[in-house]
């Protein structure tokens, strides 16, 4: 027995269970007669599926660039749901890191048999034994100027795991069928059984690979006894998460972030700090050094994104540098890097890119 360990990257993120049997093209099929096809059905529930939190809808021009997500980059939660920056292609977060034991790796690509109108998936192979960040799932959009909906609930992202020394380990040896007289006439028995079921009962196959036996009856494999069941992760409790700024300062302390605006002048530095009273200011720099002003927020709000180590925070900040104006900052905070990223809207006339680092 193996090991596999799914880390959440997000507090509220998408569901992870065994992958379904379920196909509609399937279900369309007379009396659903595609599952009759036992290694079809088989491949459809052996591994994992990651399900879509919410509803993304996203459209490509057909041209190099990546597609426009119109709908649901954020899930209501506040996690990023998607990523558009691949020409043609979209990135899905799945929320968790999957990790393997040594030795084994992971297998990511769409669910099996699974058909999706306007995109089709990307498969990769990951050494999980090692590799520490989340994956994505990226799939290629195959509609021009039409809306491509990934709908919540659908299987965005299909894994399983393989001992990767295997395929090395592997000798291939070939042979003729016509070399070996007794399985060539037991095949060609059995290729007219089929021939003649489909006559004579075209609804009702003839299931040589479910029994397990030949056109003479003979046992020449085990019986299937039904689809495996294969182990799911148990629902974590909700973190409960205080989104005040003592959970961002953890230690009752100030604490100071070099933060850039990034204009098309330059990149201004100055420092933003979050004070253990509950404030919040803005220290302007000449030449990133000394002191110019010090402004505090007229008001702010740090907004749950029910990420373990991602805050958004909003402020409002009015500034006479040179002039009087408004700066609405939007940001966030990642407190176990330190990082900042955001926008900065300066009153009505411009928007900047913000980053930033936590001072040490």
């Amino acid at each position: 027995m193996t090991k596999l360990t799914l880390t959440r990257t997000h507090q509220n993120t998408t569901k992870i269970v065994q992958s379904r049997v379920k196909r509609d093209w399937m279900d369309a099929t007379y009396n659903k007669h595609a599952y009759q096809c036992m290694p079809m059905t088989l491949a459809n529930v052996y591994g994992w599926e990651v399900q879509m939190e919410e509803d993304l809808v996203v459209i490509w021009d057909g041209l190099n660039s990546p597609p426009r997500i119109l709908q649901g980059e954020f899930t209501s939660n506040g996690r990023k749901q998607a990523v558009s920056s691949i020409i043609g292609m979209i990135s899905i977060n799945i929320g968790w890191t999957v990790n393997t034991e040594e030795n084994y790796s992971t297998w990511f690509t769409g669910s099996p048999n699974y058909i999706m109108d306007g995109a089709t998936c990307l498969t990769a192979a990951l050494p999980t034994s090692w590799w520490p960040d989340e994956s994505q799932m990226n799939w290629k959009i195959t509609k021009i100027n039409e809306p491509v909906t990934f709908k919540s609930g659908d299987p965005i992202c299909f894994f399983n795991i393989y001992d990767n020394r295997a395929m090395e380990n592997v000798e291939i040896q070939t042979k003729n069928v016509w070399d070996d007289k007794d399985l060539l006439q037991s095949r060609m028995k059995y290729s007219d059984l089929k021939s003649k079921n489909n006559r004579e009962k075209p609804w009702e196959w003839t299931k040589g690979i479910k029994t397990g036996v030949d056109a003479d009856g003979k046992r020449i494999g085990p019986a299937f006894t039904g689809l495996p069941k294969l182990a799911e992760p148990s629902d974590l409790t909700d973190i409960v998460v205080d989104y005040s700024t003592d959970w961002l300062l953890r230690g009752g302390v100030d604490v100071e972030y070099t933060i850039k605006f990034e204009s098309p002048l330059g990149d201004e530095e100055n420092i933003l700090r979050i004070n253990k009273d509950n404030t919040l200011e803005i220290i302007y720099l000449r030449d990133s050094r000394d002191e110019v002003a010090r402004v505090k927020a007229k008001n702010y709000e740090i907004k749950p994104t029910h990420s373990n180590y991602r805050n958004l925070i909003e402020a409002l900040f009015e500034i006479d540098i040179p002039m009087t104006t408004s700066v609405n900052l939007s940001i966030y905070i990642n407190t176990v890097s330190g990082s900042i990223d955001g926008k900065a809207r300066i009153g009505d006339f411009a928007e900047l890119n913000v980053s930033g680092m936590k001072k040490k």
